[in-house]
């Protein structure tokens, strides 16, 4: 700076005009650092944003095996996929799966189908249901499928435990 005004002194410009410069040359830096520092902040704005999961159901201290089992509970009456659980429990699917299989000492989906083996067991026994309702309240597209599935989880006929459970009564 002090080479600068020695030159304006030297080329016989006068100590004002060169401080008049010198203020407009200072606005100018200030505008362009105003502008860069704004689209600096909406930058960080926007990355934030993306880094920082939302967290929309549950605590945000839950692990993630916790939140993956709060929304799994939600769930029973739909189909569920480990991408889905992945996502709500803000790990990748085969983190998901070690989790599930070191503390459950099964998959998300053995889980899921254990659950709903167990829900549709108790709406058959305990609401009074006819299997057809329970199998399309638990978003079995086909009764067959749902005889099935149901079979291979409790070992047993969902019309004969209606029937047993009908007889109890």
């Amino acid at each position: 700076m002090l080479k600068r005004l020695a030159k304006a002194e030297i080329e016989g410009k006068s100590l004002e005009a060169f401080k008049h410069a010198l203020a407009m040359a200072s606005i100018s830096a200030a505008q362009d650092l105003a502008f860069s520092l704004a689209n600096l902040q909406v930058m960080l704005a926007a990355i934030e944003s993306v880094q920082k999961p939302q967290i929309r159901n549950g605590n945000p201290m839950q692990s993630p095996l916790a939140r993956c089992l709060n929304h799994i509970e939600a769930n029973l009456n739909r189909q569920l996929s480990l991408a889905e659980l992945a996502k709500h429990s803000y790990v990748c699917s085969s983190r998901l799966m070690q989790l599930f299989k070191a503390k459950l000492g099964e998959t998300p989906i053995q889980y899921i189908s254990r659950r709903r083996a167990a829900l549709a067991e108790q709406m058959i026994q305990e609401e009074n249901r006819t299997v057809s309702e329970v199998a399309s309240l638990l978003d079995f597209h086909s009764l067959s499928y749902f005889t099935r599935f149901f079979k291979k989880q409790t070992g047993r006929n969902p019309s004969k435990l209606r029937h047993e459970s009908r007889n109890t009564i």
